[in-house]
């Protein structure tokens, strides 16, 4: 293909004979092209292919030379082969616009025609072309698959918008990262002022964090910036993905079951079969687990779980003060006044009130429910963790701490978490407010649906994120690609 006008040629024969034979001087208006042609819009570094029709109405079996001359733009080009035109016919002469910017172009065209001897003649005619630059964006910058378990997969959609005035032809998607596919076929068209969406799949072959990039070539060459996709990554990804059941912790935080709102390192444990605290262990400190290792629960009649040699297997020990066989008899009914299986003797406290004694569940009532000399601790009412602040809400708590703590264990991070507490990026809530990470490069501050971790150049502006078009002339980064156009 020739990519010039001049000292281009095109081979036109006339077939057929009229009164008019060969060598005659000169070639007049006999071969006919439109006086102007208008081809169109092409996307700046796009070839768009148009033909510009050339008649023959010369009738002499001369062999005619005809010479394409551009006399302006370096935008069009020829693009075909020698053709032959019959008398009385036409023939398509294919060339083709390839605009190099965002501008109007303009050429003459100019066939010089040579016949046999001397004889020439000329036809000309306007073309004209418009160079469109194309406007397309991507979100999110950042596509965070959350947590996938092992062997699953997930599917999460990429947007690519055209605002331009022309199709968009994605002719290519590198996509790199462990797990990462794209269920599209290359080339895929964006038609003019619409958008597509792309799905991306992650299947995860193990539960290690994975992460990748996704490149979109454009017709012309451009390529978008790059889109990052990430699974199973806690500490870079949004909070909000690996908090699902809101409970206030992520799995990065220790959250084991990010379905279960009732299961967190702050939860109580409950005799429900679940590890709700997330230590590892199920139901320990309730009635369905055997707390001091002596083979029997408080179910199965284990009248102190807290004592290994207390349970309805052992022989009872006369003069300890203790029901150690669980018969509901302590020491043969000696000085066991409230019958709880303890007397003074043996450590009971408040021997006149059965849910007091050795070995007994703290209670949130004032009391020192379990003889440690302790009152309500691991309770509601009490500062189990040192920060100043127990779990009640309404009632005043018993060691004179404020309230309104949400994690007052003795686990991972508990004594960072209280109201007013600095929130920190740690996939907890740790002011106590309900939202987690807020403040931080993890936490989406503005509402618009990407954090600063996600992309988000400007997380206290809604209207400046990652897929925003860029407004041109307001020396505003946008769509936070780093670039602000004039």
């Amino acid at each position: 293909m020739s990519r010039f006008f001049a000292a281009t040629s095109v081979l036109l024969l006339a077939a057929c004979t009229t009164n008019d034979g060969p060598g005659i001087g000169v070639l007049d208006s006999r071969f006919v092209v439109p006086a102007f042609l208008d081809v169109g819009e092409a996307a700046a570094g796009d070839s768009h292919a148009f033909t510009i029709p050339l008649t023959s109405e010369f009738g002499a079996g001369t062999l005619f030379q005809v010479d394409v001359l551009n006399l302006e733009d370096e935008v069009f080009f020829w693009a075909g082969d020698p053709v032959t035109i019959a008398s009385q016919e036409s023939a398509d002469i294919p060339f083709v616009f390839e605009p190099t910017g965002e501008a109007n172009s303009r050429a003459i065209v100019t066939f010089l025609i040579r016949g046999d001897g001397d004889a020439e003649g000329q036809v000309e005619l306007v073309v004209r072309g418009r160079g469109v630059s194309l406007n397309v964006a991507r979100w999110p910058a950042i596509l965070d698959f959350g947590p996938v378990v092992e062997t699953r997969s997930r599917v999460r959609e990429v947007t690519v918008a055209n605002d331009s005035l022309l199709p968009v032809n994605i002719i290519e998607a590198d996509l790199d990262g462990d797990g990462f596919s794209l269920e599209e076929v290359m080339p895929v068209t964006v038609p003019a002022g619409q958008t597509i969406e792309l799905d991306i799949r992650y299947t995860a072959a193990d539960s290690l964090s994975s992460e990748g990039d996704l490149i979109l070539t454009l017709q012309d060459g451009t390529q978008l910036a790059p889109v990052v996709v990430r699974a199973n990554d806690c500490t870079g990804g949004s909070a909000s993905l690996y908090d699902n059941d809101t409970d206030g912790w992520t799995s990065c935080a220790g959250d084991c079951d990010d379905a279960q709102p009732n299961v967190n390192p702050a939860a109580p444990e409950i005799a429900d079969g679940r590890d709700n605290d997330c230590d590892g262990q199920i139901d320990e400190g309730t009635t369905a687990f055997d707390d001091d290792g002596d083979g029997f629960t408080e179910q199965q009649g284990d009248c102190n779980d807290s004592a290994f040699t207390v349970n309805p297997g052992r022989t009872e020990l006369l003069g300890d003060g203790i029901d150690n066989d669980c018969d509901g008899v302590a020491d043969l009914g000696s000085d066991d006044i409230d019958g709880d299986g303890y007397s003074p003797v043996a450590g009971d406290c408040d021997d006149r009130n059965a849910s007091i004694r050795p070995g007994a569940a703290e209670l949130a009532d004032g009391s020192d429910n379990n003889c440690n000399s302790v009152v309500d601790e691991g309770t509601r009412l009490y500062d189990d963790d040192g920060d100043g602040f127990c779990e009640s809400v309404q009632d005043a708590c018993s060691d004179g701490a404020q309230g309104g703590d949400c994690a007052d264990g003795t686990g991972l991070n508990s004594a960072n978490v209280y109201p007013g507490a600095p929130e920190i990026a740690d996939g907890i809530d740790n002011d106590c407010d309900g939202n987690v990470d807020e403040g931080t490069a993890q936490g989406d501050d503005d509402g618009d649906g990407f954090s600063e971790a996600g992309g988000d150049c400007n997380d206290s502006n809604a209207n400046i994120h990652p897929g925003r078009f860029e407004v041109r002339g307001n020396n505003i980064d946008d769509d936070c690609d780093a670039n602000t156009p004039d």
